[in-house]
């Protein structure tokens, strides 16, 4: 698919295709088997859909603690002493999962975690 053949649309107006969005999991790993720091990991799935129900594309992709990107990580503690550091760690991992199905449905398969470089 070219980047010409995709057109965007806002809301309820008339598209080509709509892409559905489920995130098959989510959580925090450590990246280390030894290692304190715990690192945020979200694998989410995507499917573009013509009207008629007929899928013309389909990934998944994983962000996990193994990520080049995925660079933050925190210990249980901090963790349980700051919320808001979880929360981060997931928008970060959501960043990258999304950033890699872009980059699949562009047709580029990036090297994970390397922004930018491409098989």
């Amino acid at each position: 698919m070219s980047a010409g053949a995709i057109r965007f649309v806002v809301g309820s107006a008339p598209a080509d295709a709509q892409v559905e969005l489920n995130v098959i999991s989510y959580g925090i790993a450590q990246a280390q088997p030894l290692g304190s720091a715990l690192y945020p990991l979200v694998s989410v799935s995507a499917v573009m859909k013509t009207p008629d129900g007929r899928v013309v594309w389909q990934a998944s992709e994983f962000a996990g603690p193994h990520n080049a990107d995925n660079k933050v990580g925190h210990t249980y503690d901090e963790y349980v002493k700051d919320p808001e550091l979880l929360r981060q760690g997931f928008v970060t991992g959501s960043d990258i999962a999304s950033r890699m199905l872009a980059d699949n449905l562009m047709g580029r398969e990036a090297v994970q975690g390397v922004p930018g470089v491409q098989r």
